[in-house]
């Protein structure tokens, strides 16, 4: 090995990804595998492991459309970008994680078709830019035993149509709406992966919102609150309640068939980081709220309430919008946490007194952030 090779293998730690699978149900013991190794002038680090994959029973049925879940963790001491997460060996178009920040681990829903019964093997990999250099993870595999079914068309997805979300207008970086928390404008569509074949195939998209006829598609993009141009118009949560709504998008294909999709989700506007806190204990006991507090002393603890977890969320603290730290599971303390839970204290001892501003965005899935902000006084 060459002085340059080892050089960049000692630079970049490891990319790390499993696949943990659909819903609740059996679990299924994995192998994992992996190398270092160079590919394409792109620099291979380390394993990415596949710690198990659970169906929604014993197995799932040749034909079923399933959501499996694709961990990423950085541990390399820059941010990765543009991370892309495939899946082979079952039809899954894959997604992108925009940035990956240093230590953090990310989670993505993909939507898998298994079409065929038997032994499915699949294979889960990674790559992303640090910096200008392209980074990879070795492959893994996780193996499902597929029950027989009525399986899949030549193009699984002509007879199914998967309802979408994404912050976007441009529907990039799009995820399964079903189970989602979700807040502010997003953008929600019936996605099918052949366009071509499905316009060929589809009468209109009739788009129910709680049961109530919302609005009627009859050509590609199917948007939920239509599209102007190629870009689709949002839909602004702010004007539902908050909790559990459910969109249905009935297919009336040209055959004279009707197919029917639903995605339930979650709409928490102001609710999810409704209390950005502070304690003087580590165990986060007898807090306040931060904003409009005077902070004297040498050191506080800050905290969002609520600290229990929330699915497929990063949580980024900011100080006077510089970014401090990114949490990616709960509890989700401001200077970090402790290995026995307690949250690390941030050091008031230095910094600059008047006001200041501590601002937390919770990141969730397709690009959609809640955001929450609190000033305190430091005397």
């Amino acid at each position: 090995m060459n002085g340059s090779r080892l050089g960049r293998l000692r630079r970049a730690a490891c990319l790390a990804l499993a696949v943990v699978g659909p819903l609740t149900g059996v679990p299924m013991v994995a192998a994992a595998e992996g190398a270092d190794g160079s590919v394409g002038g792109s620099v291979t680090v380390a394993a990415l492991v596949v710690t198990g994959v659970t169906t929604p029973s014993a197995s799932p049925v040749a034909g079923d459309l399933v959501t499996v879940r694709v961990q990423v963790r950085n541990d390399l001491t820059r941010p990765v970008t543009t991370l892309a997460v495939s899946l082979s060996g079952a039809v899954s178009p894959g997604a992108t994680i925009a940035a990956l920040g240093a230590g953090q681990t990310a989670e993505v829903a993909l939507p898998v078709w298994f079409c065929t019964p038997g032994a499915i093997t699949m294979s889960a990999t990674a790559g992303g830019l640090d910096g200008a250099t392209a980074v990879s993870a070795a492959a893994s595999q996780a193996t499902v035993s597929v029950a027989p079914g009525p399986g899949c068309s030549s193009d699984p997805s002509a007879d199914r149509f998967p309802i979408r979300v994404s912050a976007a207008a441009d529907r990039s970086n799009p995820i399964p709406l079903d189970g989602q928390l979700v807040g502010g404008v997003i953008h929600v569509f019936v996605d099918p992966a052949n366009p071509a074949l499905a316009g060929s195939r589809i009468r209109r998209i009739e788009f129910r919102l709680d049961d109530r006829i919302l609005t009627t598609d009859r050509s590609a993009p199917y948007d939920l609150a239509r599209n102007r141009g190629r870009l689709a118009r949002g839909l602004d949560t702010t004007l539902l309640t908050n909790g559990t709504h459910t969109v249905t998008a009935v297919v009336r294909l040209r055959n004279g068939t009707t197919q029917r999709f639903t995605a339930t989700f979650i709409v928490d506007n102001g609710q999810l980081a409704k209390s950005i806190r502070y304690s003087t204990s580590p165990d986060r006991s007898n807090s306040r709220p931060l904003d409009g507090a005077v902070l004297g002393g040498r050191q506080v603890y800050i905290f969002v309430s609520p600290t229990t977890p929330v699915a497929d969320a990063s949580v980024w603290f900011f100080r006077n919008n510089r970014l401090n730290r990114i949490e990616s599971r709960a509890p989700y303390d401001f200077a970090g946490t402790a290995r026995n839970g307690d949250a690390r204290p941030f050091i008031l001892t230095g910094t600059r007194r008047g006001t200041q501003t501590v601002t937390v965005q919770f990141r969730l899935p397709g690009g959609v952030t809640i955001t929450q902000r609190a000033s305190y006084t430091r005397p």
